[in-house]
């Protein structure tokens, strides 16, 4: 090449789509001898030179052209549609071209404005083609020649680094998935619409060799009339709605149109069926007093008869107690004696506040410690949250006790789905959380805990890469010696290597009793007796045998929601059944396991299912021969007899409205007794539940202040008993608490007649700056879940202080709703919480 500028053609080829680099490269000789000193750069040291650019090709070339024509350009709901494909490239047909087509309801795209990427977009993205290749010469590595003593050397590079980033095609709702196009580049389909009135975006995606295709359509289901139910699909028990259907008239004249309204759940005030005049292409609302007058699942149906259109609609809904449920719960034994004999009694007060009968007095008789844990499995599977731990917790009965196998193959199959592709299992059921170490220990031994329970389930978390996962701690999980000796457990129940565990045993009493019993397990897993035996000999150093029961001593600090006294128990108990199960310790850690339950339950998930996991383990040895009964003043509730500690628990259920408590005085103390003859240990348990008005329950503040208020756009508080129909609302809710709060879970109801405003929709994304708070603890905002009618949200972490939440509803229809109150709660820590008042909330007529 000569000069300063040259022009060289490059031929452009097919291949280069969509992207080509064009590199250059040169050198330069020395010019003469060098002359230059130590202080000066050798400025005419031969040198080498190198250049890229990119071109950009134009893609047009694998682009070919798809249509979509339909029979016809209307649709009633569940008509039968055909859709022709034509596939064409540079104005020929092309055969054997693979279309996948695909019929969405636009009311569900157009609320995060889904569109389907364009292929050719993504396979041919200039970003897909990056380039690999980095220019060098090796004159950069000549040195400066020497003329002058060395007195310096000097050097250094680095290299630079890029994370790809790529996007998934997810599947929609409805589509079919491989339509081959014919000779004249022709693909048919006939599919059913279902019954929805609504327009269609038909999409269809095409690929033939190196090229592709994407097109867009739409369809419309529509009747006449068309009729909307405007019926919610949840209602609070109690709630008084003022709803039914909107009507559109779509022909070219005005018509009359009488509608009919039937429930088998809702309870219908006034008329039930009513005539009105639809004017030509107008939307008039029909509605009916509705009241939901008791809980469960129903329909609503609609009659709707004119002389265009006759038709009924169905409308599924479940009515929900709107009651918050109280629980007291006496639990204990009437213990061996040496006259066989034992008797307890307790003051009872059946509440009037208890509206409609909605309450019961549970009984609950056994022999042994599985009669105690009714109350602990019935908490573990009413509760409202469900992070992976959680999930864990409540999977334990069932896999324990074996019930309810669809339940463990829906949760099993759930997990799954979120592992890791490090193997772990997150924190929280979201795709983009981080594995948790200890949520993986707890799916890993529920997953030990089929196998050896004999339950076979269709799909679960791979086992193989969960180990490997846990098999390879980090920095953070090593300092931890719960999470290592959790480790070793389970990795011995897997049958695998506990190389390490000695080490982990030398750290010595800073183990602490839980430590210590699971590297215990682990050893016992292991076949290796003597230094199973060696950590319950350290355990025991930190225990005091009382006649009945333990003191333990506390020699490591719980830091979490794990590790705590309970658990300890609960793993020691283990150990014992499984080293020493006919030691005199046994029955002593098991009866002080039990005393630590309240209200049925032990503290929180974590504990509550490693408890009933070591107490229906129970291997203690004792007779039983007796006889219970079990009295409410002068009347005989329940009677059993037991004669051997396997026998099976007695459980009888008593409702408010029925015999005999529906005769018992309110608020007034009765006399409850229980009675045992008989050699053998009697263990019960007495739940009196009731449920209270949640519009009458007044505020408590357990640890965690709430205030709650609804306003309107301008920021004015509105009284609740004056919401309009149609208007957007502000709920602005503040959290305080004096001391950092860790797992705090908070749910906002709103009345049932209004609808959460979703920011995050496109549809309604214009109030999303306003949802954004300016507190600078937001850069690690709660975990947010919408649900019909309340919104929950979840704190990992909650420093003292006083934080702020607020969204927008809409009211939409008029009624009047008894709504729960605000509530907050350590979701580990259930006695720290709080709540506000609950409401009854009017919404008017526009």
């Amino acid at each position: 090449l000569k000069g300063g500028a040259q022009v060289i053609g490059i031929p452009v080829e097919e291949n280069y789509v969509p992207v080509v680099y064009i590199a250059v490269s040169s050198w330069s000789k020395r010019s003469g001898k060098p002359s230059n000193s130590y202080f000066e750069p050798d400025l005419d040291k031969p040198k080498g030179y190198f250049g890229i650019t990119a071109l950009t090709i134009d893609s047009s070339s694998r682009i070919f052209d798809i249509s979509l024509e339909s029979d016809k350009t209307s649709y009633k709901p569940g008509d039968e549609v055909q859709i022709k494909v034509n596939a064409d490239y540079n104005g020929s047909p092309l055969a054997g071209a693979e279309i996948t087509l695909m019929a969405v309801d636009r009311g569900v795209l157009d609320l995060i404005n889904y569109h389907v990427p364009d292929p050719v977009k993504f396979f041919y993205s200039k970003d897909k083609f990056p380039l690999g290749i980095r220019g060098a010469d090796s004159r950069s590595l000549l040195m400066d020649p020497v003329t002058y003593e060395v007195k310096d050397l000097q050097g250094g590079d680095s290299e630079e680094g890029k994370i790809d980033k790529r996007d998934n095609f997810n599947p929609t709702a409805v589509f079919e998935p491989y339509l081959i196009t014919n000779s004249r580049g022709e693909a048919f389909i006939n599919f059913t619409l279902p019954d929805n009135l609504t327009s269609y975006r038909l999409t269809a995606i095409g690929v033939k060799d190196d090229k592709f295709a994407i097109n867009e359509s739409e369809i419309i289901a529509q009747n006449p009339i068309n009729v909307k139910s405007l019926i919610p699909q949840t209602l609070r028990y109690r709630d008084l709605i003022i709803s039914g259907l909107s009507l559109t008239n779509l022909s070219d004249k005005d018509e009359k149109v009488s509608i009919k309204v039937s429930s088998n759940m809702l309870t219908i005030s006034g008329l039930d069926t009513v005539e009105k005049n639809i004017p030509s292409g107008r939307t008039e609302l029909v509605n009916f007093y509705l009241s939901a007058a008791k809980p469960g699942k129903g329909t609503v149906n609609f009659s709707v008869r004119s002389n265009i259109l006759n038709e009924d609609l169905q409308t599924d809904l479940t009515v929900m107690k709107p009651y918050i449920s109280e629980t007291f719960t006496t639990a204990g034994r009437i213990l061996d004696s040496v006259t066989d004999r034992g008797h307890i009694e307790e003051g009872l007060v059946i509440p009037s506040s208890s509206r409609e009968g909605i309450g019961s007095l549970s009984l609950t008789l056994s022999p042994g410690f599985g009669g105690e844990l009714k109350n602990a499995v019935e908490y573990l599977s009413t509760y409202p949250y469900n992070c992976f731990e959680q999930r864990s917790s409540k999977l334990i009965p069932k896999i324990v006790f074996n019930t309810d196998l669809s339940y463990i193959n829906e949760q099993l199959e759930f997990i799954a789905k979120y592992q890791n592709q490090d193997g772990g299992i997150p924190f929280w059921p979201e795709s983009g959380y981080k594995s948790s170490y200890y949520v993986s220990l707890r799916v890993a031994h529920i997953l030990y805990l089929l196998q050896a329970n004999g339950i076979n389930v269709n799909t679960k978390p791979d086992i193989k890469n969960l180990l490997n996962y846990l098999s390879n701690p980090d920095k953070w999980v090593i300092k931890s010696n719960y999470l290592m000796a959790f480790k070793y457990y389970i990795l011995a129940l897997n049958k695998q290597s506990i190389l390490g565990a000695d080490n982990l045993l030398e750290t010595g009493d800073s183990l602490g009793i839980i430590g210590y019993a699971m590297l215990g397990l682990a050893y016992a897993e292991s076949g290796n007796k003597e230094k199973a035996d060696f950590c319950l000999k350290r355990i025991k150093k930190f225990i005091k045998p009382g006649t009945r029961t333990v003191d333990i001593s506390k020699i490591s600090e719980q830091n979490s929601f794990y590790g705590s006294d309970t658990e300890s128990l609960s793993l020691l108990l283990l150990l014992l059944q499984k080293i020493d199960p006919e030691g005199e310790l046994i029955m002593r850690v098991a009866n002080t396991l039990s005393l630590k339950k309240r209200n049925g339950y032990w503290r929180n998930t974590v504990d509550t299912s490693w408890a009933i996991l070591a107490l229906s383990s129970d291997s203690g040895n004792y007779k039983v021969d007796f006889n219970a009964d079990v009295n409410l003043e002068e009347e005989n509730l329940l009677s059993a007899s037991f004669k051997d500690r396997n026998d099976n628990t007695v459980e009888k259920v008593f409702n408010f409205s029925e015999i005999p408590l529906n005769s018992m005085e309110r608020d007034t103390l009765l006399n409850f007794s229980i009675d045992k003859t008989g050699p053998g240990s009697l263990f019960y348990t007495a739940a009196l539940k009731y449920t209270l008005p949640s519009e009458i329950l007044t505020p408590r503040d357990e640890g965690i202040g709430l205030y709650s208020t609804i306003s309107n756009l301008d920021g004015r508080i509105i009284d609740v008993s004056k919401l309009s129909a149609g208007k957007t609302y502000i709920q602005k809710v503040i959290v305080s608490s004096t001391k950092d709060r860790e797992y705090l879970s908070l749910r906002v109801p709103i009345p049932t007649g209004a609808g959460i405003l979703d920011a995050s929709f496109a549809s309604t994304s214009r109030y999303s700056e306003f949802e954004t708070n300016k507190d600078n603890y937001w850069y690690n905002p709660p975990r947010k879940e919408i649900m019909d009618n309340e919104v929950r949200y979840f704190f990992d972490s909650f420093p003292k202080g006083k934080k702020e939440i607020k969204f927008y509803f809409r009211a939409q229809r008029s009624g009047v709703y008894p709504t729960p109150p605000v509530q907050a709660e350590c979701m580990y820590q259930p006695e720290i919480f709080g709540r506000t008042a609950g409401k009854l909330i009017t919404i008017n007529e526009k």
